[in-house]
C-alpha cells in the first residue's frame, strides 16, 4: 500500500487510476438507485417490501465491511478490490434472471457484498494516494467520481428502464462495473505491512468511530431520499425522477473542491455545521414538497448539505491513521453509513406505511438534529 506523505503530489497516475475506476464503479451502481424500486414494484407494491429490498442490501453492505476492511490492511487492496468488483458485475447481471420475491432478495443480499466492499477497498486505495497537507483537497477531487458517478447514473438508468427495460440496464451496470475492474486492474500497490502480533478481527478505533456514528445520523435521510423519492413523486403525478437526482449529484459535483480545501485551510465547522443545517432545511422542504420545482430546490440544498457532510466526517474518520490502519477506518466510516441507510429504508418505510411519506421525511429531522449535536460535542478531538 502506498505510503501518505507531505511532500507527494496529489496528481499522481495511481491517484487518476483511482479516479477513473470509481467513476464506473459509481456509474454502475447509481444507474440503479432510482430504478431497483421500481423494479422491486413489479413483485409487491408494498412500501414495507419495498424498503424491505433496501435494507437486505444496506445489512449485506453492512456486515461485509468491517471484514474487507481487516483484509485490505492485512492481504493488500488488489485482491479484495478484484473480487468485490466480480460479484458485483455477478449481482448486476443476475437481476436478468431473478423470476420471484426470494430470489431477488438473496440476490440483493449478495449485490451488497460486492457494493459493500468494493466500495471500501477503492476509497482505501484512494486515500493510500493523497498527501497528508492536501488530504481534504484529495478526499474532495475523489468525491468527484462519485459524485460524476451520481449526475450521469441515475439519469441514465432511469432512461434506459424506461426506454429499453430493465434486463438492458442490468447489462449497462455489469458492463460499467466491468470498466471499472479492468482500470483497477494497473494500480500500483506497495506490499501490505506485516505485522508480528495478532490482532482482532474487527478494529473500531474511536477516532474513525465518532465521525461514523454521526453518518449514520445523515444517511437515515439519504436512506429515505434514494429508497422512496421515486415512489412518492409518482403519488404526486410527477412520473421521471431523473432530474432530482442529477440536480443533487451537480450540487455535489460544484462544492467538493471548494469544500476540501476549505477544510484543509480552516477545519470541519467549517463545513460540518452549515451542512448539517443544509440537511435540516432540505428534509423539511421535501416533507412539504408537491412540484417537481420544489423538489429540484431540494436537491440543490440536500446535495451541497450531504456532500459537505460526508465529506467532512470521512476525513475525520481516515487523515490521522497510518496506511496499515485505513481499510479498517473507511470499514467503520461505511458501516456508520450503511446502519443509518438501513434504519431510513427499513424502519421509516415501516413509518411511511403507517403515517404516508411527507409525515415520514419530516420525522427524519430528528436523527440529523442529533447529528448536529453529537457534532458540537466531540468537535474538540478534531
Amino acid at each position: 500500500m502506498a505510503k501518505t506523505n507531505n511532500s507527494a503530489p496529489l496528481w499522481s497516475k495511481n491517484f487518476i487510476t483511482v479516479l477513473i475506476s470509481h467513476f464506473f464503479l459509481l456509474f454502475g451502481f447509481q444507474a440503479l438507485i432510482p430504478t431497483i424500486p421500481l423494479f422491486a414494484s413489479t413483485f409487491s407494491t408494498s412500501e414495507t417490501f419495498i424498503g424491505l429490498v433496501a435494507g437486505v442490501f444496506t445489512i449485506s453492505a453492512f456486515a461485509i465491511r468491517p471484514i474487507s476492511g481487516s483484509f485490505l490492511d492485512r492481504k493488500g487492496r488488489r485482491m479484495v478490490l478484484a473480487l468485490s468488483l466480480i460479484t458485483f458485475i455477478a449481482s448486476a447481471f443476475s437481476y436478468t434472471l431473478v423470476t420471484g420475491l426470494s430470489s431477488f432478495l438473496v440476490l440483493r443480499f449478495i449485490h451488497g457484498l460486492g457494493w459493500g466492499s468494493s466500495n471500501t477497498a477503492s476509497d482505501t486505495v484512494a486515500t493510500d494516494n493523497i498527501p497528508l497537507d492536501r488530504f481534504g483537497e484529495g478526499m474532495g477531487y475523489f468525491g468527484l467520481s462519485m459524485t460524476l458517478g451520481m449526475v450521469v447514473g441515475p439519469a441514465t438508468g432511469m432512461f434506459i428502464a424506461t426506454n429499453f427495460g430493465f434486463n438492458t440496464l442490468f447489462y449497462v451496470s455489469a458492463f460499467l462495473v466491468l470498466l471499472s475492474l479492468l482500470i483497477s486492474s494497473t494500480i500500483k500497490y506497495e506490499a501490505p505491512i506485516k505485522k508480528k502480533e495478532k490482532e482482532a478481527l474487527f478494529v473500531f478505533d474511536r477516532e474513525a468511530l465518532e465521525p461514523a456514528l454521526l453518518m449514520s445520523m445523515i444517511t437515515i435521510s439519504y436512506g429515505t431520499l434514494m429508497g422512496f423519492i421515486p415512489l412518492y413523486a409518482q403519488q404526486q403525478g410527477i412520473a421521471n425522477t431523473g432530474p432530482f437526482f442529477t440536480v443533487y449529484a451537480l450540487a455535489m459535483l460544484i462544492t467538493r473542491p471548494f469544500l476540501g480545501r476549505l477544510i484543509d485551510s480552516h477545519g470541519f465547522d467549517y463545513t460540518v455545521l452549515p451542512g448539517i443545517s443544509m440537511v435540516l432545511v432540505s428534509m423539511a422542504l421535501v416533507g412539504l414538497s408537491f412540484s417537481l420545482g420544489s423538489y429540484l430546490l431540494v436537491a440543490v440544498i440536500y446535495g451541497t448539505g450531504f456532500g459537505s457532510c460526508l465529506l467532512s466526517f470521512q476525513t475525520m474518520a481516515i487523515k490521522n491513521m497510518p496506511p496499515e490502519k485505513r481499510g479498517g477506518a473507511n470499514a467503520v466510516f461505511y458501516v456508520g453509513f450503511d446502519g443509518g441507510m438501513t434504519l431510513g429504508s427499513i424502519l421509516f418505510g415501516y413509518i411511511a406505511s403507517q403515517l404516508g411519506y411527507s409525515n415520514m421525511y419530516l420525522i427524519t429531522l430528528i436523527p440529523a438534529a442529533l447529528a448536529l449535536l453529537g457534532y458540537l460535542l466531540i468537535r474538540k478531538n478534531f
